[in-house]
């Protein structure tokens, strides 16, 4: 199973009760129009840090692919009150996005000899990426839940 490393946008009770809202509404193409602004709003987000995957730099002549599926891996999850920018991984490589996102990094056995282990050095690039688009991003989706709510309220 494919697991998650998220950044997520949340805005509580807000949020909340323009939901419970757009559920009694009688216009159902108000939530479709709220979740497509809010995964708008959320995109760019998204592209800098599958850009940011990208640019990890790699050690040796050759490629490996790692650094490419880790950014094919990036995604908008918008679900119930939050928003997240999720990273997904092929079974056994979960925890690759999450060591790859921090200065320390992390062990691994050299080619599968549990003997013998190397340190895997990090390289920051999801959290502190998407951290500087947050922002302009929870600017968007609030302006959207507004332009919703004055809708239901019309």
């Amino acid at each position: 199973m494919a697991s998650q490393w998220e950044v997520a946008f949340e805005y509580g009770r807000e949020w909340r009760e323009l939901n419970r809202r757009l559920r009694h509404a009688a216009e159902k193409g108000l939530a479709r129009e709220l979740r497509k602004a809010v995964r708008e709003a959320a995109k760019p987000g998204r592209d800098a840090a599958k850009l940011a995957a990208r640019s990890i730099p790699a050690k040796g002549p050759r490629s490996t692919g790692l650094r490419r599926r880790m950014a094919r891996g990036v995604g908008i999850q918008a679900t119930g009150t939050r928003v997240r920018i999720v990273t997904r991984m092929p079974a056994g490589l979960e925890m690759l996005p999450r060591g790859f996102d921090t200065p320390k990094g992390w062990r691994k056995p050299v080619f599968g000899n549990r003997e013998v282990w190397a340190q895997q050095p990090g390289h920051p690039w999801f959290r502190q990426t998407v951290a500087k688009t947050a922002p302009q991003a929870r600017e968007e989706m609030k302006a959207a839940m507004d332009r919703v709510a004055d809708q239901i309220t019309r």
